[in-house]
């Protein structure tokens, strides 16, 4: 993740094992489809390898949740952070 402040949380999602790394939103144009693109990002899935990986930006933060289950299960944790009170720009439906 470079010099960038970066927090790092791991859990199990159902009984998937995640890693989920929360970044300034600055750090969305290294996720973009197109990099360097500054289009907003609602939440994009990736596949690498056996890990899937999906990322959003939600309030002033860059969540990316990385695992081996399935994007959709990966993704209630996006939905999740999204959740509490102040946030006003991640649509959770």
């Amino acid at each position: 993740m470079g010099d960038a402040p970066a927090a790092y949380v791991h859990g199990v999602v159902g009984s998937d094992r995640v890693s989920i790394f929360i970044l300034p939103v600055e750090r969305l144009v290294e996720f973009t489809p197109k990099r360097g693109s500054s289009t907003p990002l609602r939440i994009h899935h990736y596949h690498h390898g056996a890990l899937d990986l999906v990322v959003s930006a939600v309030d002033q933060n860059l969540v990316i949740v990385v695992g081996e289950g399935s994007p959709q299960r990966l993704e209630t944790v996006i939905r999740a952070y999204g959740t509490y009170p102040d946030n006003h720009t991640h649509d959770a439906a």
